[in-house]
Formats: C-alpha cells, structure tokens, sequence
C-alpha cells in the first residue's frame, strides 16, 4: 500500500492496492511510524516518516489556509477537497500533521516543519481555549508547542538495553533517538564515540554532557523535568 514515491493507497484487495490515500491515511501512518522509531530506534521508520511527511507538504499543502487538504492532488475524489480541524473520536488529520511536524522538526532539526506547524497551531488557537473538547488533539499539540522538549539520545552498543529501561517509565513529550553507528540523522550526528555508550539528556535540543549510566541518566531527567 506504500507506492512510489512515497505514494500511499487506502484499499488493498486481491494483489492490487487501489484508491489514493487521503490526509488521514498519511498523519496516522507517519504518527505510528515516528513511535516505532522511538521504541525500536530503526532509523527506517523515522526516514520513511519524513519522506511521507514531504510527499504530504508537495500534494496537500494549502498554502492560503496554511492547512492540509483532506484530500491530495492526486487523489481521484476531488469531492473530498475539504479541511479536516475537528478532533472528534479519531482526531483530526490536521492537529496530527501538527504534531508529527513537531516532532519530525527535532529528529530532523528541519526549521520549515516547525514553521508550517506553529501556523497550523496559530490559526486553531482560538478554537483551542474555547472549544477544547472538539480541539482535544490541538491542545496536545499547544502542550508540545509550548512546554520546552526534552530529547533522550543514546549512542553506542548498549544504546538499545538502555532504552527500554529509560522508556519503562512514562515521560510524556519526551523523544528518544538511539544509534550504534555512525548516523546522518541531524539528531545524532557526531554523536556516536567507539566502544563507548553516552546517554544524552537535551533541552530544545540544547544537550548536556554524555553520561554512562542509566542512574546518572534518571538523576539528570529529574532535575530537567523540574
């Protein structure tokens, strides 16, 4: 279902992937992709993310509005040219697109992404103070926006055992990245030292000094958090 080009489709049946994804299909895919890469630190998940995220900026993007199209250049329901912002049960492709910009801003340290998204967010704002209960999503986005982020990144051969035991305890608005090798991922370039495993503890994406436990790890998250 994922075409190329980074095109994706919604239907699957009998070999054949069929109809054009619409916004939805791509702010849930490249939400689930950016929580996979943080629980198993793959650096396919998170770069398949951002090139989902690309193909969403070049076919949805409605530059007047600031907002995504529901629907996408080339989609072949041209019917479904509208604006999706209310969270309801499922919440809106447009607060998730928000979201996952935020967070793909820090992985990628990509300026236009947290631009595009802080417009996203400033055009719902009202909305957000007055309606929460049908802007749910926003306000999460709002929350992020505003709280300073802390992002965990761990280098090094142990840089997997030292996540699962750092992501046991909910750390909501953190972002972990991870390698054991040499990466051009923006967030972890330079980053990885040879036969060494450094846990960075970063504020907006200002880091200080590696440490090597997961102890001194948890002392510094607390005195960030606080």
């Amino acid at each position: 279902m994922l075409g190329e080009n980074f095109k994706l489709y919604r239907c699957y049946k009998n070999g054949r992937a069929t109809i054009s994804g619409f916004l939805d299909d791509y702010s849930f895919t490249i939400q689930a992709f950016i929580s996979l890469y943080q629980v198993t630190l793959d650096e396919n998940w998170i770069i398949t993310a951002n090139s989902l995220t690309s193909f969403v900026i070049d076919h949805f993007f409605n530059e007047e509005s600031g907002l995504f199209y529901f629907s996408g250049s080339s989609n072949d329901n041209k019917l479904s040219q509208k604006t999706e912002i209310h969270d309801s049960v499922i919440p809106s492709s447009n607060s998730t697109m928000a979201l996952n910009l935020y967070y793909l801003y820090k992985f990628f340290n990509n300026i236009s992404y947290r631009e595009i998204a802080q417009n996203m967010l400033n055009s719902q704002r009202l909305n957000i103070y007055q309606y929460i209960r049908f802007y749910a999503k926003w306000g999460i986005v709002e929350l992020f926006s505003s709280k300073p982020s802390i992002e965990i990144v761990i280098t090094g051969s142990q840089y997997l055992a030292c996540l699962n035991e750092l992501i046991k305890e909910f750390r909501p608005g953190m972002l972990f990245a991870g390698c054991n090798s040499e990466s051009e991922l923006p967030i972890l370039k330079n980053r990885y030292v040879k036969d060494k495993t450094f846990i960075y503890i970063c504020k907006n994406n200002t880091c200080k000094l590696p440490v090597e436990t997961i102890d001194k790890a948890k002392n510094i998250l607390m005195k960030t958090n606080n």
